[in-house]
């Protein structure tokens, strides 16, 4: 089995775009979806590259969407690119969905908020 990194809004697409083999050079096919997986964390720490997903060879929908853990509350969360903005209180409300109780950075809205949280 085949495993690819793609855009979960372009699972049809080559890679994640399609000129970033040919900008960077990068492999995006990997033979394990454990390779597919350390490959996303090493594309994260070169720059945001958006939300990311696995594909399998011959799948239309990805397998796995790239989830981080949260610093604040060590919650494994969807890898969001869009950050609401402190009155987005919809948005907010599904974040919030998959945080734990007490998330500093969803009381604050991302430190947009002067809101004081206690610390232990």
């Amino acid at each position: 089995m085949t495993y690819r990194i793609v855009s979960p809004s372009n699972v049809d697409s080559q890679s994640p775009s399609d000129s970033w083999e040919e900008e960077r050079g990068a492999n995006f096919e990997f033979e394990t979806i454990e390779a597919a997986r350390e490959a996303i964390d090493v594309l994260q720490t070169q720059q945001d590259w958006g939300t990311l997903a696995i594909q399998e060879e011959g799948s239309r929908f990805p397998v796995e969407i790239y989830k981080r853990t949260c610093i604040y509350c060590d919650a494994e969360v969807n890898d969001h690119t869009h950050v609401p903005t402190g009155d987005e209180d919809d948005s907010w409300e599904l974040a919030a969905a998959e945080h734990e109780a007490g998330c500093e950075w969803i009381i604050t809205r991302a430190h947009t908020l002067a809101v004081k949280v206690g610390h232990d």
